[in-house]
């Protein structure tokens, strides 16, 4: 191949590499050469970042977009400990994390692996970046949501993956079980013999009606259909459930009030 076809080829090569976010990283960390060794599995992955993300209920129920920051330690490209530019002498201040090799050594007819520590000759240099985390309607407390290679870097080694991890906060009002929200209201007893109307201020604020014109007693649970968590897979709301408790009087009923009662009950 002449000059030409092979510098078009590696620019093809280069093209196609930048495509993928994974080999991106590898290319911006160590050009082709960092790519081609992952590719034929000669590095080795990084550790996972884990991070856990507090969400309230309402974000999950109606979706949201977050932006947390972290902090990564990422290698400066073309920065050893020898270079002489401002920008590896000042940004890229910090020695990066040593690497570990596999060693191959023989004793007698028996091969053996070892790993060794390997110093690192390359600059690195702190950095703080926003994460843009997608909080899909319906996702559950424990879900997780990956930036694939996008951990912290180290030289000849495949960065780990950023991994959110979705943590509900108690709400004041819903419980969340599943699909379904759960939720306590107190009535009278005269709400609870004549009947009642109450209104719900949803998780998105719409307002949900409950209403009935008979006897509740206490621990009855009224089902609202449709109103609970959206299910992701079966693409539909689960149910709100309300669950009664009866305010009864704290003073003794009159004589008159009691008589009545007896008669009607």
């Amino acid at each position: 191949m002449n000059d030409g076809g092979k510098k078009f080829g590696e620019i093809r090569t280069a093209m196609d590499t930048v495509g993928d976010n994974e080999n991106r990283i590898l290319f911006d960390m160590g050009a082709y050469e960092l790519v081609k060794k992952a590719k034929e599995n000669q590095i080795q992955k990084g550790e996972k970042m884990s991070v856990q993300l507090q969400v309230r209920l309402e974000q999950l129920y109606n979706g949201d977009n977050l932006t947390p920051t972290l902090k990564r330690v990422k290698i400066c490209p073309g920065c050893t400990l020898k270079s002489k530019s401002d920008y590896c002498k000042n940004t890229c201040k910090a020695t990066c994390h040593p690497t570990f090799e596999t060693k191959i050594f023989m004793q007698g007819h028996m091969q053996f692996h070892n790993q060794v520590e390997v110093p690192s000759n390359k600059r690195c240099r702190d950095d703080r970046a926003p994460f843009p985390v997608v909080i899909e309607k319906g996702m559950k407390d424990g879900d997780t949501i990956t930036f694939k290679a996008e951990g912290e870097q180290k030289e000849n080694q495949i960065p780990g993956d950023v991994e959110f991890t979705l943590k509900g906060v108690k709400h004041s009002r819903f419980e969340r079980r599943g699909d379904n929200l759960y939720m306590d209201m107190t009535l009278s007893l005269k709400e609870s013999l004549l009947g009642f109307e109450k209104t719900i201020q949803h998780l998105d604020g719409r307002t949900v009606t409950v209403r009935t014109s008979d006897v509740t007693g206490p621990g009855y649970r009224y089902q609202i259909k449709g109103e609970g968590m959206w299910n992701r897979e079966q693409a539909r709301y689960g149910d709100m459930v309300v669950t009664m408790a009866i305010d009864y009087p704290k003073k003794k009923l009159s004589a008159k009030l009691r008589e009545t009662v007896e008669a009607e009950l």
